[in-house]
């Protein structure tokens, strides 16, 4: 009954999921990329198994909002908190591929990361 809030949401589920163009994928790109840059493969490896155990989540997430019906005693026009709305926009707004401006910075930075993990 709130397309524009599941529309939000199905956007910040995606990206935390890793759906290429959204900021979320450029992230463990960048993040997996170091870790495989410093030799540390295996944390990488690990950092992608979570991430598509991780994705089952999401999806269900993406499932409920857009193809289940609305709980029994709970009126579609109910209101959340502004609160939560408030951090639900943020949120939605900071995974669209923005970030895709900035990428020399996240090259910048990921090679500052990698250092940490003994390459550089």
């Amino acid at each position: 009954d709130k397309p524009i809030t599941a529309i939000a949401l199905t956007a910040l589920s995606l990206s935390v999921l890793g759906m290429p163009p959204l900021a979320g994928f450029w992230a463990k790109f960048y993040v997996f990329g170091a870790a495989a840059d410093a030799g540390y493969w295996m944390v990488g490896a690990a950092g992608l198994v979570a991430s598509v155990v991780a994705g089952f989540y999401y999806l269900r997430i993406i499932k409920l909002m857009w193809f289940d019906a609305t709980p029994e005693g709970l009126e579609p026009t109910d209101r959340s908190p502004v609160e939560a709305r408030t951090i639900a926009w943020a949120s939605a707004a900071f995974a669209f591929p923005l970030v895709i401006v900035a990428i020399g910075w996240i090259d910048h930075f990921a090679a500052i990361a990698a250092t940490g993990f003994g390459a550089g």
